[in-house]
């Protein structure tokens, strides 16, 4: 693996150009599959969990470059993390392995890359991010309504949404549901990215599509 730190034009800033991008994802893919029979029956230990949020932290840095980003996604390595989103252990190294995985999904859509949109609205993240928010650890909870907060925010992903009742309604309803649970806990972060959620969703019809029943 080829890392190398190059200069920019501005001095304080330096960036990684990471060489040899498909021989990279290979490399990740190999140590994130590895670990798939840990995951059912979940007997993942922290040494297994550890090692593979070593790769995705790396693997970070590989989807929020501008110059491995478009590899990134046309490898589908995005993909490969979903099956470490489904799980529903509590276990340290489960929770580990779902925020790192996040977090990586994360980098992807604060890059505001029309191209990263229209990658995950091909997958199944909105439905794995609102479970999370439902149900995940506080950390993970707001990664996956930063997520969401990014798609709502493209006409892309709010078109998509919006698409059809049954889609709008789940997203709604889960919001609601989620925002009065922490109206009365004590992170006003995660209260006020989700209020704007709804806020979005409930906007006027120049931002919202006509839902197709």
């Amino acid at each position: 693996m080829d890392l190398h730190w190059t200069a920019q034009p501005r001095p304080s800033s330096r960036t990684i150009v990471i060489r040899k991008v498909d021989k990279i994802n290979k490399t990740f893919c190999i140590e994130i599959v590895n670990i798939y029979p840990s995951i059912n029956p979940p007997t993942l230990t922290a040494h297994q969990s550890n090692r593979v949020c070593n790769a995705l932290a790396l693997l970070q840095c590989v989807a929020s470059h501008p110059e491995t980003r478009s590899a990134f996604l046309a490898a589908h390595i995005p993909l490969f993390l979903y099956p470490f989103l489904h799980t529903v252990s509590k276990t340290r190294p489960f929770e580990y392995l779902r925020l790192t995985s996040l977090g990586v999904i994360g980098a992807l859509v604060k890059t505001d890359e029309q191209e990263v949109i229209n990658f995950l609205l091909t997958t199944e993240i909105i439905p794995l991010c609102l479970r999370i928010m439902e149900s995940g650890s506080e950390l993970s909870k707001t990664v996956a309504t930063f997520i969401l907060q990014k798609i709502l925010l493209d006409d892309t992903g709010l078109a998509y949404i919006c698409q059809t009742y049954e889609r709008f309604s789940h997203v709604a309803m889960i919001l609601v549901s989620v925002c009065c649970k922490d109206m009365h806990g004590h992170d006003q972060i995660d209260f006020l990215c989700l209020n704007m959620c709804g806020q979005v969703l409930g906007s006027n019809g120049i931002h919202v599509p006509p839902l197709r029943i």
